[in-house]
């Protein structure tokens, strides 16, 4: 997954200058292709963002430690990226990437992306 360009300097500063990054909740939003450096490209029609949950860092990396749901997505689209969020709406971008396969639903159908599944690097 890649930093997004509202966190980059965030966390650039955190390190190097003393600043501060503090993030209350993260939110998961769906896309058919890469979000790109702002997570808006390629947003799919499905456009509920679902709150995650994550296992403490280790390693360099965290992953969700719980499941991802949407009850009914709205469209039938095939999901193959994902963009994090702090809000539910609106809100600034934080991160984005690949989902490890691509998930073909059906609108009105459930998807669930699997705990675990979602995986941030730093590397």
């Amino acid at each position: 997954m890649s930093i997004g360009s509202y966190l980059e300097p965030l966390i650039l500063d955190a390190v190097f200058n003393g600043g501060s990054v503090s993030i209350a909740a993260t939110y998961a939003k769906l896309h058919i292709g890469d979000p790109g450096d702002d997570g808006t490209s390629n947003a799919a029609a499905e456009t509920t963002r679902k709150a995650m949950s994550w296992a403490a860092a280790a390693g360099g990396m965290v992953v969700t430690d719980t499941d991802i749901v949407w009850s009914a997505v709205s469209s039938t689209e095939t999901y193959t990226h994902l963009s994090v969020w702090d809000a539910a709406t609106s809100g600034n971008h934080l991160w984005n990437g690949p989902l490890d396969a691509a998930y073909p639903v059906n609108g009105g159908d459930p998807l669930t992306i699997p705990a675990g599944v979602v995986v941030v690097t730093l590397t």
